[in-house]
């Protein structure tokens, strides 16, 4: 038996102990993880050296039913559950993203206080659960270079002051200066930026932090608009931009088809039809810049039908694709497009 199975399971077991307060049974548990009474019995002994107070009790008709102590609760500043303590202490690795700034360092210190106030048993049980639970975030950027201006505009959102800052724009390639009522500091897609009202354009707008070249948090209080949320905001976006709303249908085959069917890409996606290998999606989205890039990933998987304008231009950004890997096209003997093709068709 794999160590690592052994400890998913474990964890398992607690979870069930910490939300089933009546207790649960060993037949229970071997059910729930699908293994025999005897390795439960086994886990179940390895949670008590750990310092976790089971014990049996006899209910009516002889019924075995395992349970924590009544009350239970790791000895901590916080009356926490086991399970709870234990999702906050593996939550840490979400924070590994922002490595060097003023959020992964608090978390650090938390991290730290929470081991310190296990015991050793269980201080070796909990940290053996990192080899289980794993975060993959990327891409990834280098947000300790941007600690000092993150620490400024946390703190202009925590009190609600407005900020002055100079900000780079990619798509004009210039700076501007800006005032700034910070909503929210919001992580998209391997990303920090700040939502708020900008008052150079008069309404809500979204910042990459790691574009702030120079930020002062001002005197100035404001209030944010009680009903704001980021994702109501967003909620027309394929991304993060905001732009006038646009209908599109596009049609998918082949393995594409089966990766739009897996899951729901954006809130008004509709499945308009579907055959044997093909499906025709609609979406309504802010913008076509930032699907346009999405749909391009699926390569000749995915056509267009509306609207005929993203259409044409996918069609000039195939055909630039198409003169880069001219010399490729005549190695291979065929067109790229009909290569994707004939592999959808398998």
């Amino acid at each position: 038996m794999a160590r690592g199975d052994q400890l998913a399971r474990l964890l398992k077991i607690v979870q069930a102990f910490a939300s089933r307060r009546g207790g649960v049974t060993v037949g229970e548990l071997a059910r729930q993880e699908d293994c025999s009474p005897r390795t439960i019995y086994r886990d179940l002994d390895t949670l008590q050296k750990a310092g976790f107070p089971l014990y049996v009790d006899k209910e009516d008709g002889g019924r075995a039913v395992w349970k924590f102590v009544d009350g239970y609760r790791l000895h901590t500043p916080i009356p926490f559950a086991p399970d709870e303590l234990m999702a906050l202490y593996y939550s840490r690795g979400l924070f590994r993203y922002f490595q060097g700034t003023v959020f992964s360092e608090a978390f650090d210190r938390l991290s730290k206080k929470i081991i310190a106030s296990l015991s050793e048993e269980t201080r070796s049980l909990v940290e053996q659960f990192e080899n289980v639970l794993e975060f993959g975030l990327r891409p990834k950027k280098d947000y300790s270079r941007y600690r000092e201006i993150l620490h400024q505009v946390n703190k202009a959102c925590s009190q609600r002051r407005q900020i002055e800052m100079v900000y780079y724009t990619f798509s004009r390639d210039q700076e501007t200066r800006r005032r700034l009522d910070p909503y929210r500091i919001w992580y998209y897609d391997g990303a920090l930026y700040v939502v708020g009202f900008c008052h150079l354009r008069g309404e809500v707008r979204v910042f990459a932090l790691d574009r702030i070249r120079l930020v002062n948090v001002t005197e100035q209080v404001f209030e944010p608009p009680q009903d704001f949320s980021i994702e109501k905001f967003t909620a027309n976006s394929f991304g993060i931009i905001q732009d006038e709303l646009v209908q599109l249908r596009i049609r998918f085959t082949g393995e594409a088809a089966r990766w739009i069917l897996d899951r729901t890409w954006h809130p008004s996606q509709k499945i308009e039809q579907q055959n044997e290998g093909q499906l025709t999606v609609s979406y309504r989205v802010a913008g076509t810049s930032e699907i346009k890039r999405w749909i391009l990933g699926f390569g000749p998987l995915a056509e267009v039908l509306e609207p005929e304008s993203l259409r044409r231009e996918i069609a000039s950004e195939s055909a630039l694709l198409a003169s880069l890997y001219r010399g490729a096209r005549q190695e291979l003997g065929q067109p790229l497009s009909e290569q994707a093709r004939t592999k959808g068709k398998r």
